[in-house]
């Protein structure tokens, strides 16, 4: 299908996926200086993001009431032998799949916990384009994995919108007498009113909406940001805590523990891992002990920036056409599957639609190879490029990073294994985004170089080429106009380029 017929097939449906209103979308009036801070004052973009990761836990803080329903529920699951589901989409898939390795690396051999995201596992690596715009998807991904009378689900979506996610709620409520839970980040009363498919869960009696509203994300639209780790947050402690006495203690600790924590370390990473991209270098993360969330925070790098992402290290290694700026190493472990089963804490499961997409088969997953060969294979054809080590271990009671001449002992949080995770996660959102505002992939804080790859994504995009264009030249375009330039871009430029930069520049041509 050509990009104009794609274009007018969007602009049809358009309607579903204009959210621009809800908060997780628009953008923050604190950080709206965040790029030029990331550039000339990290101090400050350090402090202002910790201060709304703060806010964060302030708000789950708040509502625990929420998440000891929550918890009741599971455990009720448990005693009566039945298993509990986590479904996710992007961010809240991955933290979907963090929760279940969790839970098996502290109850080994349990099958009471199962994960699942939109496009299967591979969906850590790099999404599958359009998957999570079909809520039959979802409904016959939670078929497939077995969901059956008496489990639990937990449906996850930051903004509360995501079609997928909404499909696999409606289902499991017709599948088990249990109530599903619905958890995301936005006023319910705005997706009732605007979001017809939200509404849609919130009329249904056999379905537990929970709202946990954290306000805007430092980068606008950036919900791997607050929202997931409200969402990370909230799953965590409803699945891992020993009863709610201890949740809320160390909810509450660990809120004052971060109130002091020092952030300023990690300036000398960003300035260093900025460095090595602008110098034409690679890096390469090497995190077997924090596997799940370093992972997660280098590839959700790709859809943000448009980053190439993790290239397969078998078959076509250069498929996304240039090799990807950082890799995840995990260097205990020799083979493809022993890496993917190291990272998640179980073997892979794909979904195997071969009739809809050849990227969900099991071949494709173990084209890409995370073991320790990772280094040798990428040199081979990086030549001369050098790839800079990035070690995060889990040393003495303590997180060590190490970079270069950079080197930082963290001290780990005292409330267990959750928070290490979680205390990481911010950590390196925080690094990641700034390193990328060093690299110029976004304006103030909004996301220029986001990569539409499904319906929400293309309206935000159109949406900023329309809020861009005004504020450079004064002229405003049509939103139709705008999604057909975003469509071309797509159609046209490489993976680590913005479409939305692109459509600019094509504009000021026609001036």
């Amino acid at each position: 299908m050509s990009w104009k017929n794609q274009a007018e097939k969007f602009l049809k449906e358009a309607e579903k996926y204009q959210l621009g209103t809800l908060p997780t979308e628009s953008s923050h009036p604190e950080t709206r200086n965040l790029s030029e801070w990331s550039q000339h004052d990290l101090p400050k973009a350090l402090s202002e993001l910790k201060r709304l990761d703060l806010y964060v836990l302030e708000v789950l803080l708040k509502n625990t009431d929420k998440i000891h329903q929550l918890f009741d529920e599971v455990q009720q699951a448990f005693l009566g032998g039945d298993r509990v589901f986590i479904c996710g989409c992007g961010a809240t898939g991955r933290l979907a799949l963090t929760i279940e390795a969790l839970w098996r690396r502290l109850h080994p051999g349990s099958e009471q916990v199962f994960s699942f995201m939109a496009g299967g596992d591979i969906a850590l690596v790099h999404s599958l384009e359009g998957f999570e715009d079909y809520p039959e998807y979802g409904a016959r991904h939670l078929e497939q994995v077995g969901f059956r009378q008496g489990d639990l689900l937990i449906a996850v979506t930051e903004g509360g919108e995501t079609p997928y996610v909404i499909g696999a709620a409606l289902r499991a409520a017709e599948l088990t007498q249990r109530p599903t839970f619905f958890l995301y980040c936005n006023p319910r009363e705005m997706l009732l009113q605007r979001v017809e498919r939200s509404a849609k869960v919130f009329n249904n009696p056999k379905i537990v909406d929970q709202e946990y509203f954290v306000g805007p994300m430092a980068l606008s639209g950036s919900t791997r940001m607050q929202a997931s780790t409200a969402l990370e947050l909230v799953v965590g402690l409803a699945l891992l805590s020993k009863n709610k006495d201890q949740m809320d203690q160390s909810l509450k600790s660990f809120y004052e523990e971060y109130s002091r924590f020092a952030v300023e370390p990690l300036k000398g990473f960003i300035e260093k891992e900025s460095r090595i991209y602008l110098e034409s270098g690679y890096l390469l993360y090497s995190a077997a002990d924090y596997a799940m969330t370093v992972f997660t925070d280098t590839t959700e790098r790709s859809p943000t920036f448009s980053l190439t992402p993790f290239e397969p290290l078998k078959g076509e290694q250069l498929k996304f056409g240039r090799p990807s700026l950082s890799y995840v190493m995990l260097d205990r472990t020799d083979t493809p599957i022993e890496a993917w089963e190291s990272l998640l804490c179980r073997k892979p499961r794909c979904l195997d639609w071969k009739e809809i997409d050849i990227e969900t088969t099991e071949e494709y997953l173990l084209s890409f190879d995370f073991s320790c060969k990772v280094k040798g294979v990428r040199q081979s054809y990086l030549q001369l490029q050098e790839q800079i080590l990035f070690s995060i271990k889990n040393k003495n009671e303590r997180i060590d990073w190490s970079l270069e001449e950079e080197n930082w002992s963290i001290p780990k949080p005292q409330q267990g294994l959750l928070y290490e995770h979680i205390l990481l996660k911010m950590l390196l959102n925080m690094h990641s985004t700034l390193v990328m505002g060093r690299l110029q992939r976004y304006i103030g804080n909004q996301m220029t170089w986001v990569r539409p790859s499904n319906g929400k994504l293309i309206d935000r995009a159109a949406r900023y080429l329309i809020s861009i264009q005004e504020q450079r030249s004064g002229s405003l375009i049509s939103y139709s106009r705008a999604v057909e330039l975003i469509f071309e871009a797509k159609a046209l430029v490489q993976k680590d380029q913005s479409v939305v930069l692109w459509a600019l520049d094509k504009l000021s041509k026609e001036i």
